[in-house]
């Protein structure tokens, strides 16, 4: 059975621009929200909704998308399938990453030493 369903030229679009979005969030930006019909979505919604599609990527998208992939996680073929399970593996790679010093922060900027070695407890006299 073949899948006659096909992905609209608006939601490669979409996908376009979620590539980007994680691209920048890589580079430190902030996970932002794509367009899609004039509505803001997540680029996780993207992602999963193009991993259901075994249309062929555009050549140009999917050469942007190799360069933003994680090394070794670059899409298998040139499909949307594939492309979503190499854009996801690095969306979560930066997700995992940014959890891991969210975590660590906080421990950091509430460490304040009470007093040093040596030194009096108390005030002065």
């Amino acid at each position: 059975m073949s899948d006659i369903r096909q992905l609209p030229e608006s939601y490669i679009e979409t996908f376009r621009e979620a590539v980007e979005a994680v691209n920048d969030f890589a580079r430190g930006g902030r996970e932002r929200s794509v367009t899609y019909e004039g509505r803001p979505v997540r680029v996780g919604y993207i992602i999963g909704v193009a991993s259901q599609y075994r249309d062929v990527m555009p050549p140009d998208l999917h050469r942007r998308l190799c360069e933003v992939a994680l090394p070794g996680e670059e899409p298998e073929d040139i499909t949307f399938a594939a492309g979503a399970k190499a854009l996801r593996a690095r969306y979560n790679d930066i997700m995992k990453k940014r959890r891991i010093k969210a975590d660590v922060q906080p421990f950091a900027a509430q460490w304040v030493p009470t007093s040093r070695a040596g030194e009096p407890k108390g005030r002065p006299e």
